[in-house]
């Protein structure tokens, strides 16, 4: 029996749980243009914070071709141009490919090592190519993980091709790209712009803008993204992870 794309996602949303909440969720599909990296961020339930989680490769589930793993731990595990980091804490993880080739486009999955069926979830990896490419929104890049202590301070800096300069930068915060909700927006200058905690100051002279947060809380800990406001086009997103660091406050 084939099923659609679409199809798929449906089955594998009650293959592992029955009509029972998800297992495990994910973002469905990606793009991203030839050459650069694209993340993609997985959820689980809080009983699998143990389990092996791995990134596989291929159209059926049943037979697809595993291309990095975890050990179980929060190591940061790595493959050919591709690695995944767990965070227990927040019950997710998540996968980054480097270096986009054409070959690189396909329907990939997030799957959970666990006794009987593994719980697995389609990812749907689109390359940008050549003349598209050379339209989509620039690259952008960014630490992916950062920490600081509760009551300290923690800075990062994003960085992005010369052609967006004059846009826009901003910082957003939830699990799901699609859907975060902004913290704070720089307004088309080098002017540093602050809301509450957070400021956001961008340098054209090094094409990078900086977002800092200001006494750390735990709740600050989660997912956040670097993000571009390109007018026509679709903006360009980059992954960090916000940790806040348990024990001993600077307060």
């Amino acid at each position: 029996m084939q099923l659609s794309f679409a199809g798929v996602i449906l089955f594998l949303a009650g293959y592992s749980c029955g009509l029972a909440a998800p297992e495990l969720t994910g973002p469905g599909e990606v793009s991203r243009p030839l050459g650069e990296s694209v993340s993609v961020q997985c959820q689980y339930r809080e009983r699998y914070q143990g389990n092996s989680k791995y990134w596989c490769r291929g159209a059926v589930w049943s037979s697809c071709h595993t291309a990095v793993k975890t050990t179980g731990s929060e190591a940061e595990a790595k493959g050919d141009r591709v690695s995944i980091r767990d965070n227990h804490r927040l019950r997710t993880f998540t996968v980054t490919m480097e270096t986009l080739t054409l070959g690189d486009a396909g329907i990939y999955w997030c799957g959970i090592s666990k006794f009987g069926f593994d719980p697995g979830v389609p990812v749907k990896v689109t390359v940008l190519p050549g003349y598209f490419s050379a339209l989509a929104a620039p690259a952008l890049t960014a630490p992916r993980e950062v920490s600081g202590p509760p009551g300290g301070t923690v800075s990062v800096p994003c960085h992005y091709g010369k052609t967006a300069q004059g846009s826009p930068k901003y910082w957003c915060r939830g699990a799901q790209w699609n859907s975060c909700s902004k913290v704070v927006e720089t307004e088309r200058s080098e002017v540093k712009v602050k809301r509450g905690r957070v400021s956001i100051t961008d340098s054209h002279s090094t094409s990078t803008f900086t977002v800092t947060t200001e006494n750390l809380t735990l709740e600050d800990a989660g997912i956040y993204w670097c993000g571009i406001n390109i007018k026509g086009g679709g903006d360009p997103y980059f992954l960090v992870n916000v940790t806040v660091l348990p024990g001993e406050s600077l307060l």
